[in-house]
Parts: structure tokens; sequence; C-alpha cells
């Protein structure tokens, strides 16, 4: 059956072919060539050459792999390389300082100018970082856990020997007032600011970015009042009459932020002073004194920078500059009354702002103030 199939199947190709035109050996011709097209050496023929191409893919790819290793290699014992002589380098500068205090100054004097540049890079670098994964507390900290009782030490006291008060710059220009800061000068400035602030503005400033503040804005909060633990809870639950009534007007707030967008929402309300130049770099570090008529005392926390200024946007505090602990002994202390619109500015390193009540003939008004420092 299959045989007669088999010869009807090749008569019909022989017409077809004739029909054509073609001759008989040409179409001999073209059915030899199907015959070994599917005969089982031609298959296996195929099937070799496909293999082989298979085998020389694989091997091209496991050849590229392998390029890719000794690349990435390479560059990873290029950077333990780089690492281990950077830390070999540091640590003998780091041992030539200790024996050497002429090569510790030099080598100070050459760094000092790279510092603060290097800083606001990194921080620039890491932000990101801190925002996608959360750590803003982590980012913004000087130190994983504060100690209260360390005080940064200072072997010379030389510059605030020659201070005796904190000099009024009402009058004069903004050069003189670069000069005081340039000279470590404590000075102060009557109506610095005519902007009207009060507790409603502080308010209004907060929930228009209340976002902000709370995605890591807030760095420090601290209140003597009841049931207040944030920034959020006194201002839904206080005002100008209650914080004038708290406690007969001894209520307390510090608020400090330590962000770019709060600090962006809070220069709306306290500019950058004029005598700040241009090239000089603010901290990011802010911080906010909202106090009753009769508040206690508080010494203000060290700023980022060592250049701070205070400013008075409401009401009136004594303000006193209490020199380091290392210099109580060769340095004085001063004091002067801030009105609304006072500015004072000081050096951090050397005297700590301390802010009291004004009694008797003090202003009946709530207080606010705002604090921050630079770098020249």
């Amino acid at each position: 059956m299959a045989a007669a199939q088999l010869q009807n199947d090749f008569r019909d190709v022989l017409e077809l072919g004739h029909t054509w035109g073609m001759s008989k050996s040409e179409i001999q011709d073209c059915l030899r060539v199907v015959v070994d097209l599917h005969s089982p050496a031609s298959i296996n023929e195929s099937s070799s050459q496909s293999d082989v191409r298979q085998e020389q893919f694989l091997a091209s790819v496991g050849r590229i792999m392998f390029l890719v290793y000794r690349f990435l290699k390479c560059i990873v014992i290029g950077l333990v390389a780089v690492v281990i002589l950077l830390v070999i380098i540091y640590n003998a500068i780091l041992l030539c300082c200790f024996l050497s205090p002429t090569f510790e100054n030099r080598i100070g004097k050459i760094t000092a100018p790279l510092t603060y540049p290097a800083m606001r890079y990194a921080r620039i670098f890491f932000k990101p970082l801190a925002d996608t994964f959360g750590i803003s507390d982590v980012y913004s900290s000087e130190c994983l856990v504060e100690n209260p009782f360390f005080v940064d030490p200072i072997e010379d006291c030389g510059p605030c020997q020659t201070k005796f008060r904190i000099v009024e710059l009402t009058s004069s220009s903004v050069d003189d007032m670069v000069e005081s800061v340039g000279t470590l000068t404590p000075f102060f400035v009557k109506s610095f600011s005519t902007k009207k602030i009060d507790l409603t503005a502080l308010q209004k400033m907060y929930y228009e970015n209340e976002k902000q503040f709370k995605l890591g804005g807030s760095k420090m909060f601290a209140s003597n009042m009841d049931d207040v633990y944030s920034i959020t809870d006194f201002f839904s639950k206080y005002n100008h009459e209650d914080m004038m009534n708290e406690r007969r007007g001894t209520g307390y707030v510090a608020w400090y932020t330590n962000s770019v967008p709060s600090s962006q929402a809070i220069r709306k309300l306290s500019p950058r002073p004029e005598f700040v130049l241009e090239q000089s770099e603010i901290s990011l570090l802010k911080g906010i004194f909202i106090e009753g008529p009769y508040a206690g005392d508080h010494i203000l926390p060290i700023g980022g920078f060592a250049n701070s200024w205070y400013l008075q946007a409401q009401g009136e505090r004594r303000i006193t500059l209490w020199p380091h602990p290392d210099c109580t002994r060769k340095c004085n202390e001063m004091s002067i009354t801030l009105q609304a619109g006072d500015l004072v500015s000081y050096q951090d390193q050397f005297w700590r702002l301390e802010s009291s009540p004004v009694i008797g003939q003090g202003s009946q008004e709530l207080s606010i103030g705002f604090a921050a420092s630079f770098a020249l």
C-alpha cells in the first residue's frame, strides 16, 4: 500500500516537472537533493553544526564573564589598596602631629580652608540616602550619643581677654559689623529687624510647612509646660493668652530644627543678617524660643558653627554672655537688655549666651527669639 502510494507520488512529481518544462535529468537532480536532505546522515550533520554553534556561543559568554570578573576584581583590589594607603598616610600624619606640635600647626593651616567645603559636599552627597532610609536624625546629629558633661576645651583665651562689653553698632555700617565678626567682638544692633513676629505668625509658618518639620525638621524640643511634648502639641494647645497665663507667665518652649526645608521656612520670618557674607555658610541648625515674660534663665545650646547671632523678635530679655569655663578667670561676663527687633552677635567658642527675664521694669509681652550660626 505504501509502495503504491510512493509510486503514485513519484509519478505526480515527474508529470509536474514535465509541466514546468524541466528535463528528465533536472527532475532527477531535484529528487536526489530532497532525498539527501531527509537522510539520517544529513540530519546528524545539521544537528552537529547546531551543537557546535551552541558550544561556541557558551564559550564566548564564558570568556566575557571571565573578563568582567577580572575587571571587577581589579577595581576591588585597587579600591582596597587606595583605602589601605589612605589609612597608612592618615596614621603617619597623626603620629607626626602627636610627636611634633609644629607639624600639627602646619597641617592645621593646610586643612582648615578645606574643612567646611568638604563637610558641605559630604552633607549634599549623603542627604538623598538620609531621606530615602529615614535616617535624618542620625544624618543631622554631630554625635550619636550626646554627652551633657563634655565641654570643648580652649587652650588660648586671648581673643576674649580684651573684650569687656558688648559693643553697640546700631549706627555703624555693615563693614564695621563684618570686621567685628572677624575680630570675635560681641556686638548688638538696636531695631535690627522691623518685621512684626508674634505667636500667630509662628503658628502660620509651622502649619504651612508642617510636613517638612515632621519629616526630620525638628531636632530638639524642650518645654516646662503641662502636656506639651512636641511643637505640634504646643501650637495646638496654646495661644498668646494661654502663654501669658501659664504659671503666671513662666512658660517656656525651646525648639530647634535642622533641615533645609525647615531652614527655608524659618528664614522667611528671620532672614539672613546683612553682615553674614554671601560666601559664608549658615548652619541648618536654627533655634526658636517662646517664653512668658517671667520665664526663667536658660543657656542657649552651642550652634552648628562658632559665629552665632540671636534676634529678639518680640518682647524683651536680659542677655548675658558667660565666658567659657576654661576662661572664667581671664575673660569677663557681659550683659545687655534686648528689646523687640534687637540683635546680638557673639562667638560661642568663647561665650555662652544666657537668656533671663527682665524683672520689674520689663515688658509684659510674650518673648520670641531666633538663634542661628554661621562660618566665615
